[in-house]
């Protein structure tokens, strides 16, 4: 892209910008639907996609959350040490 110069870079902020505060707009319309209120994220969700979706992408997130601190000890302690480290009967020392 950098090849487009200033112009396209500007048109590029300019689209991006105004995408964003359409999708703000559209957040802030859906507030309030149907006499109902929605103070969270995940009831907006809930109306719109149903509460299956809602209940699978929290257990998903909730699955990851609890996976990438394990991920991050194995990938950049474990791993870079693996020849130095040694085993003894109460696990890694």
């Amino acid at each position: 892209m950098s090849y487009l110069g200033w112009p396209a870079g500007i048109v590029v902020l300019v689209l991006s910008w105004v995408i964003s505060l359409y999708t703000l707009w559209q957040l802030v319309k859906m507030h309030e639907m149907d006499g109902r209120r929605f103070n969270r994220y995940h009831e907006l969700g809930q109306y719109a996609f149903g509460t299956p979706v809602v209940i699978l992408a929290y257990y998903c997130w909730k699955s990851l959350t609890d996976t990438l601190p394990k991920l991050h000890v194995v990938v950049c302690i474990v791993l870079p040490n693996a020849g130095s480290l040694q085993r003894n009967a109460t696990g890694w020392l």
